[in-house]
């Protein structure tokens, strides 16, 4: 499980724990394996409104359309799970796995 809390599609964390970095795997991890949660700045690509599940990395001819902040809320390997604000209906109810 991850350290999250689902409560009527509202997502409740503890002000006091979150921190906010640029995504970078390596910066990332170490954080979250201290504090559970936190605010990841990232690139949003062409292709990543299209996310459903899996681990999303951009294709080949995806182009950089902006940057946007979502929450780490755990990892594996090679990802960071996050979740982002657009919903439930939005990539894997919610949350997407980026890759490191």
């Amino acid at each position: 499980d991850y350290p999250r809390s689902l409560q009527d599609d509202l997502v409740r964390f503890d002000a006091l724990k979150w921190s906010w970095t640029t995504f970078a795997f390596e910066s990332v991890v170490p954080i979250m394996e201290k504090q559970g949660t936190v605010m990841i700045n990232f690139p949003v690509y062409s292709d990543f409104h299209d996310y459903k599940y899996g681990v999303y990395k951009p294709g080949p001819n995806a182009k950089k359309l902006y940057d946007h902040v979502a929450v780490a809320i755990g990892h594996g390997k090679d990802f960071v799970l996050a979740l982002n604000s657009w919903g439930v209906f939005w990539g894997d109810k919610g949350t997407f796995r980026l890759h490191k």
